[in-house]
């Protein structure tokens, strides 16, 4: 199962840069691509299909790359993506979390949801492609393992390092059936490494939800005053997913949504109640937190208090008259 070497070697200078942005598109998902020796780049990627998995070894200049929202949009591509440091150091993101890679040491990323890696120059890089459904079947609850170290040094991540480092040079002398239980072989060692890391995630797990629950809740207090609002754009202001989202908010008496309307209705009553606001319209204050739609607040209003806006401020202010 002979790889396929891919580099910029053969390409004019002045070229090497973007043939090396549309090179590491066609081998990985679709990237953005910056870096600092754009005009003098070079970069090679040794490229090995296995079943239905992809191996890729990369060394290249300094760069950054990044799995954007505009190129999720523009693709359909659905992997899951292990990260193996050769040579080096690299650091990623995604899901508000960072991982500093250094020789041996792996991450995971999914490639439906943005995230970025910035390598340092004298880097080696190994990448393993699997498409979702494949490493669904065999590990699942993915979304809060992203982006997360898995030490190449000890346990059971140095055994899938050790095996995924060697994957590159013993694979091209394989017989293809030999190649396909070896796949399967890749994917029993990686469920042990993420198996491995997801019991010791869950001992943090409360500490760390509590430290996002805060961040998002004091991002929403910002907010409010916004329309569009909503579960999924915080999703995307912290940079993860709505699923992960819920996750958070799930021992709250609500969920995110219902969070944020209440803290809309909780403002408004405050500012309905206060002298200060007593010459504002009942509607200003609607609108001026997040509100769109008299109906919907007046209704949720009386719901919530048992009466009307336009009472509740003439039973606190009765000589105001604002609608």
């Amino acid at each position: 199962m002979a790889g396929k070497l891919l580099s910029t070697f053969e390409v004019p200078e002045y070229e090497r840069f973007d043939y090396w942005r549309e090179l590491i598109c066609d081998v990985f998902v679709r990237l953005d691509c910056t870096s600092p020796s754009r005009r003098s780049f070079s970069g090679s990627i040794y490229n090995q299909v296995f079943s239905k998995m992809q191996i890729s070894s990369m060394r290249a200049d300094r760069m950054r790359v990044e799995r954007s929202r505009r190129q999720i949009a523009k693709s359909c591509e659905d992997y899951f993506l292990i990260a193996i440091q050769g040579y080096g150091s690299s650091v990623g993101s995604q899901d508000g979390r960072q991982v500093h890679l250094n020789p041996g040491d792996l991450a995971l990323f999914d490639s439906t949801r943005p995230y970025q890696v910035y390598f340092e120059p004298g880097f080696r890089h190994d990448v393993l492609r699997i498409p979702r459904r494949v490493f669904h079947r065999r590990v699942g609850g993915l979304d809060t393992l992203t982006s997360t170290l898995i030490s190449g040094r000890h346990g059971a991540g140095k055994l899938a390092s050790r095996f995924l480092r060697a994957l590159p040079k013993e694979l091209g002398s394989l017989h293809e059936n030999t190649a396909m239980q070896l796949s399967n072989t890749c994917l029993d060692i990686l469920s042990l490494a993420l198996g491995d890391l997801s019991a010791r995630a869950k001992v943090q797990q409360t500490t760390t939800l509590s430290m996002w629950l805060i961040k998002i809740k004091n991002f929403i207090e910002e907010e409010l005053h916004d329309p569009e609002l909503s579960p999924s754009t915080i999703a995307n202001a912290f940079g993860i997913s709505t699923r992960y989202l819920n996750i958070i908010f799930e021992n709250e008496k609500n969920s995110t949504g219902k969070y944020i309307w209440e803290r809309r209705m909780e403002k408004c009553y405050l500012d309905l109640a206060a002298d200060a606001h007593a010459g504002r319209s009942i509607s200003d204050i609607a609108f001026g937190w997040g509100y769109n739609d008299m109906s919907h607040f007046s209704r949720s209003f009386r719901a919530r208090y048992g009466m009307s806006p336009r009472d509740f401020r003439k039973h606190r202010h009765p000589s105001s008259a604002s609608s």
